[in-house]
């Protein structure tokens, strides 16, 4: 799998219009978790709406694929077990076209939710 920054400077040298990065953290539970494919297209002229999930820089240079949540006064994002807003956004990056589970990214949600039930 590529790295972010490998990917982020595919996307914006125009040499790829599509990839597919496996996601790391469980800021998006339920809907990506770690081991997921996520598919991303690149986002011509700024055409993410709020709801959709982005791969984005966030100004301290930080790459993450969050949610969008609000488009003014500027683009905010946030993940979605996350309480709190992201860092301002340097550059959206792509758009995920579509999240690939992975047979291991199934375990791993299904033992989340048993401990969340069972602490």
């Amino acid at each position: 799998m590529l790295s972010s920054e490998l990917a982020s400077n595919l996307l914006t040298s125009g040499m790829a219009k599509a990839l597919v990065l496996q996601a790391n953290g469980r800021s998006m539970f339920p809907a990506v978790v770690k081991g997921d494919r996520v598919h991303l297209v690149r986002v011509e002229n700024n055409a993410a709406q709020v709801g959709d999930i982005l791969f984005c820089r966030g100004v301290s240079g930080r790459f993450y694929i969050h949610r969008l949540v609000s488009l003014s006064p500027a683009p905010r994002t946030r993940g979605d077990a996350l309480a709190q807003e992201d860092e301002e956004i340097a550059e959206i990056l792509a758009k995920v076209s579509r999240v690939e589970k992975t047979w291991r990214s199934r375990l791993r949600r299904i033992t989340l939710r048993l401990r969340k039930l069972y602490g």
